[in-house]
This record gives structure tokens, sequence and C-alpha cells, in this order.
């Protein structure tokens, strides 16, 4: 079966660059993986559903970033 083309598809933070390999499923499936690059410039992986359902949205630097602040009172 082809991989379908989501190139350029955006999900969040990531838009989706290349395909870059398979992943299988416990029902015997396979999900394609995408070569992906965040608005902060790094690059991760993400499966085609990840993508296409906006289940990740970022190569997790809006955890990094996040930041605490302690008010007094």
């Amino acid at each position: 079966m082809p991989v379908k083309n989501i190139t350029g598809m955006r999900s969040g933070k990531l838009v989706a660059v290349q395909p870059c390999g398979f992943i299988m499923r416990n029902d015997g499936r396979r999900n394609a993986l995408w070569r992906c690059k965040c608005d902060c410039g790094n690059i991760t992986t993400a499966s085609s559903v990840e993508i296409t359902h906006q289940r990740k949205k970022s190569c997790g630097c809006s955890r990094r970033k996040q930041k605490i602040f302690i008010t007094e009172g």
C-alpha cells in the first residue's frame, strides 16, 4: 500500500517534511513515520496518524520552555 503524501501538512508547530519509515501497530497494520520540522528548528519524527489527527503538535519544545512563576501573598 503506498504512503499517503502529507508533505507540508501542519500539526501545531510541526510540518511534515518526508516519510522516513514505518511503525507496526498491534493489529498488524503499519503507519508511516514522517520526519517533521518544528517551528523552533528541531527535527523530530511522528506517525502519519499523529500528524493528521493533530495528536503531536511539537518536538517537545513547548514543555521545555514552560516557566514557573511563584507569587507571594
